[in-house]
Formats: structure tokens, C-alpha cells, sequence
């Protein structure tokens, strides 16, 4: 990642872009850009000569910058967020993986934590190895509040769970900063199967056992989990079917070649309302925002089935208190904003509020579910 300098003086950050790739791509006949390419060039000499520790400059550039794990490259309208004075680069936020929801999520936190925090906050996309990249290049960082994570339950929870190679501990490794909020998942069914409830589900499940099939995203996945957490407990036999994504599984449930499915609530929504799926459950603790007619599985005959994909942020473990609390007291500000709360529900998200030690607490519950789910579920990596 190479730093310029802008013509108004600003210092800004293109992340992934060499300065001879950026030039060549703005460079005209204008005097101005010519200009702008000779300043860049020597810069570039004066930096270069100024860096032959580069240890020592890392070190100053991650001191007056935060950086966040992101899945795809650097969000809409980050360009004034990541400007700063002369003196005082802009902040690296870091997040974690490969799925286009985190991507999201992080552009819209992002303007409004620089916002409360005083600075900059760069989103750092590391997708990869289904989010472990992003999220050990975080477990790894300095210790200082100058890295944070935007976690999920997927790769801080389930992957360190299933995989004995996963590089990093779910809980060792990360200091809890706020849990800002949680997606939900949801029982389809397409609209012609004579099963309006959790219960007339079930009660047919168990009338062909072996026969209803459910589609879900990815092996070990979220989705997956709780899919077979859905079986165990009401002893019903479903066969899986695996989809790289959830988008084909809506589509197999919409044209009858599976039976349901359980999916993200998000992308169902706009279906649901259309008529083409039948929404039987969600899978929280309290009906969905975005559904509130439909009922939870808990209150469906399954009492304690409570099953959500959280998001936080995290930050290394070992970070001071002082710091945590700092950061924290920012996401919080962020996410009770009005458009970035109306943000994020859109996305289908329900939006929650902790403290640092409601966050651990709710991890360490967290993380012994899943890894009673996946035991009783059988599930592992092949």
C-alpha cells in the first residue's frame, strides 16, 4: 500500500495500487498531472531513502492509523474518511472475510466510527481461506488499538471449532470491544408444500422420513449448523443439499427441485413479500423486524432454539482497557446513528448494543453452542 499526496495537499492511501499504476491510470496532457507525477516520483525517492528501517516505519504508520479487516476493496466514499493532515496518516480498519454482506457492513460503519474516533478508519479487505486470513492477520497485530477486527460467528467461532490448522484461538487471540448486531436465519419452503408451521413441518418429515430436502450454503457453514440442529432436536431426517452460496438454494426452493431451506434472512425478503417462498420460522430469540408476523422456532415447540450469525468488533488480544473502552464507546455512537441503524436493518440485521464484558460474556456462551451443534450434528470438514 503506497501513500500520495494529492495536489491539495491532503494525505491519503490507495490500497492495493502501486504509484506507477496510479499515475498511469490519471496522467494526462495536463500540466497539473505532470506536475502531480514528478512531486509523486520524488516522494517516492525521499521515502524510500527514509525507510531503509522498514520495521520502524511500519511501526509509525500503524501508530496514527486504525485498520480494519474487510472482504472486497475499499468502500464507496471512503476517499474523505481516509484524509488527513500532513502529520497524522489515516487509521487502518481491518476486517476479515470473503463475503460480500462484511463488505458492506464495514462501508457502513466505517465514515461514522472516523466520525466519533477523530480519525480516519481504513477498511483492509483479506478475503481468503473462508475469513482465517483476515482474521489471523488481526490475532497477529500489534497489540496497541490501532487493529480491530470486524468478526463474525463463522470464522471466530465455527471454523476454530471444526478446524484443528485454524491459526488462531476463537477466544485467546481477541479482546471482546461491542457486539453491534446479529442476522438471523429463516425456514423456506416453496408456497405449494402443505406445511405452514415449524410443527406441520415436522409432522411431515416424520410421515417420509428421508424425503424433504433442505438446501443449504457451504459444508460447516452457519446455515449448515443449524440446519442439522433443526433435525436433531425435532428427530426429523432431512437430506442436505450443498450450494456454494445462498442464492442458488432460493432459487432450487422457488422452482421445486428442493423441498426448503435455511437461509440469511436478507436475500428472502424480497421473495417472501412476492409470494414465491412460504417463510415458516426464524431462527432468534424474538420475531424478526423485517418479518414480525412470523413466529421464532422457540416459540414453535422448540424452546432454547436461539441460533444467530453475530457481528463485532474485535481487537488483539492484550489491547489496554483504556483503549477497548474507547473504541467501543465509537461502535456504539455508530450503530444507534439514526442512518447507519436504518442501514444495517435494511440489510436485514437486527442491531444490538453491549459493553466489552457483555460481548466476552456473550461469546463464551456463543461459542459452547455452536460446539454442542456441531457435535450433535455430526458435522465435520471432509
Amino acid at each position: 500500500m503506497k501513500e500520495q499526496e494529492c495536489v491539495f495537499g491532503c494525505r491519503y492511501f490507495l490500497p492495493g495500487i502501486e504509484i506507477p499504476t496510479f499515475m498511469a491510470r490519471w496522467k494526462s496532457t495536463s500540466g497539473r498531472w505532470s506536475s502531480l507525477a514528478s512531486r509523486s516520483r520524488s516522494m517516492e525517492h525521499e521515502k524510500v531513502a527514509s525507510a531503509s528501517n522498514s520495521a520502524s516505519f511500519r511501526r509509525s504508520t500503524r501508530r496514527t492509523s486504525l485498520k480494519t479487516f474487510s472482504p472486497a476493496g475499499p468502500p464507496r466514499g471512503a476517499s474523505a474518511t481516509m484524509r488527513s493532515s500532513r502529520s497524522i496518516p489515516p487509521i487502518p480498519l481491518w476486517s476479515k472475510h470473503a463475503k460480500y454482506s462484511i463488505s458492506r457492513f464495514s462501508a457502513t460503519i466505517q465514515p461514522k466510527m472516523a466520525e466519533h474516533l477523530g480519525q480516519a478508519v481504513v477498511v483492509d479487505n483479506r478475503p481468503g481461506a473462508a475469513g482465517m486470513i483476515g482474521t489471523h492477520l488481526a490475532a497477529r497485530a500489534a497489540a496497541d488499538g490501532y487493529t480491530i477486527l470486524l468478526g463474525a460467528a463463522g470464522p471466530n467461532a465455527i471454523l476454530p471449532l471444526i478446524n484443528p490448522k485454524a491459526p488462531y484461538e476463537a477466544l485467546g487471540d481477541f479482546a471482546a470491544v461491542s457486539h453491534f448486531a446479529n442476522t438471523v436465519y429463516v425456514v423456506v419452503v416453496h408456497p405449494s408444500l402443505p406445511a405452514n408451521s415449524i410443527k406441520e413441518l415436522v409432522a411431515m418429515a416424520k410421515a417420509r422420513p428421508g424425503k424433504l430436502t433442505v438446501g443449504v450454503s457451504g459444508t460447516a457453514t452457519p446455515g449448515h449448523i443449524t440446519s442439522e440442529f433443526l433435525r436433531v432436536e425435532s428427530g426429523i431426517d432431512l437430506v442436505s443439499v450443498f450450494y456454494k452460496g445462498v442464492a442458488p438454494a432460493i432459487v432450487e426452493v422457488i422452482g421445486g427441485q428442493i423441498n426448503m431451506a435455511v437461509v440469511t434472512i436478507s436475500p428472502v425478503l424480497p421473495h417472501a413479500k412476492a409470494g414465491r417462498l412460504k417463510v415458516l420460522a426464524v431462527t432468534s430469540a424474538r420475531r424478526a423486524t423485517q418479518l414480525p408476523d412470523v413466529p421464532t422456532i422457540a416459540e414453535s415447540g422448540y424452546p432454547g432454539f436461539v441460533v444467530v450469525n453475530w457481528y463485532g468488533v474485535l481487537a488483539p488480544a492484550g489491547t489496554p482497557r483504556d483503549v477497548i473502552g474507547k473504541l467501543a464507546q465509537a461502535v456504539s455512537r455508530t450503530v444507534t446513528a439514526p442512518e447507519v441503524r436504518g442501514r444495517l436493518i435494511a440489510a436485514g440485521l437486527e442491531v444490538v448494543e453491549s459493553t466489552p464484558a457483555e460481548y466476552a460474556e456473550f461469546r463464551k456462551n456463543d461459542l459452547a453452542k455452536w460446539a454442542r451443534m456441531i457435535k450433535e450434528g455430526n458435522i465435520r470438514i471432509e
